[in-house]
């Protein structure tokens, strides 16, 4: 199922993690725009960022933790798991 949210600059978005899946999967915000990733799911996950513009790596996150991410600069992302590689989370920043 194909989720999208959109977001404009100081608006936070949420996404969780549910059942081995970013919800929702899409973004398209606004620079400046702070992104909360929820883990509710059963199992840990460990989320990262490698792009030429950002990199970030959360190390271990916990069932009921949460990771803020802030995406200061234009372009597209892909935020992954490192534990469960089938997760991904396309980000459009504009």
């Amino acid at each position: 199922m194909l989720a999208c949210a959109v977001a404009l600059a100081a608006d936070a978005v949420v996404v969780s993690q549910r059942n081995r899946h970013f919800n929702p999967d899409h973004l398209a915000i606004a620079v400046g725009t702070s992104v909360r990733v929820m883990n509710d799911d059963r199992v840990t996950h460990h989320i990262y960022i490698d792009s030429e513009n950002m990199r970030f790596e959360s190390g271990e996150q916990p069932v009921g933790k949460s990771i803020d991410l802030r995406f200061d600069q234009a372009g597209r992302f892909l935020v992954r798991c490192a534990i469960h590689p089938t997760m991904r989370l396309e980000v459009a920043v504009k």
